[in-house]
């Protein structure tokens, strides 16, 4: 309706006749465009556009607060398609399912409020969501869908690429066998001390963190900190 009446101020499109009628035109491209892509850009005349998109109801994003860990949900490649603005661009490098959102604004050099509006925009849009910040105290325990490890090439090539220390390429097997050995009340440093991972191969922050739930780990309790690093 804006839209309309903007037109009509600045060319009185809808009171001559010869503009107005191209309004049921307008209107049937409108309506087409919106049924195959949810979109539409139809040009009025020589200097100006229609731009229209049908967006999403989208639930309230969470409180994001300074211990909170983001972490991609989608390839580097969708993300790096996206149309970022400058300041997620600024903070993006940073986001590495590590770094907890102070962190990232100490090292991005972004206001720290600001980066917690950027992972609510990030995680509105499903690019990013929340884990617990890394702590050898946290315990974790294996879903029941671990066993799809065994059997699942894809799954096997990627646990084994994001688990495996710089330099060595660990075994399945031995890969599996950790991430059946968490049981609750065995916390991360417990499991250090009782299995020497890096004999294996295995670096215990991303065994234990980062893409947890691609590899059916769930977080059993913590023991949130300040964070102060």
């Amino acid at each position: 309706m804006l839209f309309q009446q903007t037109l009509q101020l600045e060319s009185s499109f809808l009171s001559q006749e010869e503009s107005r009628s191209k309004l049921q035109s307008i209107l049937c491209s409108v309506f087409k465009d919106f049924n195959r892509c949810g979109c539409c850009t139809i040009p009025i005349d020589e200097t100006k556009s229609l731009h229209l998109k049908i967006t999403p109801s989208l639930p309230d994003p969470p409180t994001i607060q300074d211990h909170h860990v983001p972490i991609f949900t989608c390839s580097q490649e969708d993300i790096d398609s996206a149309p970022w603005d400058l300041t997620i661009q600024q903070i993006l490098p940073y986001v590495n399912g590590f770094n907890h959102v102070k962190k990232i604004a100490e090292e991005s050099e972004v206001d720290n409020e600001i980066v917690k509006v950027c992972i609510q925009h990030l995680i509105l849009y499903a690019f990013v969501k929340l884990i617990t910040i890394f702590q050898y105290s946290n315990v974790y325990t294996a879903e029941p869908k671990i066993k799809l490890l065994l059997d699942d090439k894809v799954l096997q090539k990627e646990c084994i690429e994001y688990v495996a220390l710089q330099g060595s390429v660990p075994k399945i097997g031995a890969v599996f066998r950790l991430y059946c050995s968490l049981e609750a009340g065995l916390n991360v440093k417990d499991l250090c001390n009782r299995v020497d991972m890096k004999s294996e191969g295995v670096n215990e922050r991303h065994f234990s963190k980062g893409k947890l739930s691609k590899f059916y780990v769930q977080l059993r309790g913590h023991y949130c900190n300040k964070c102060n690093e």
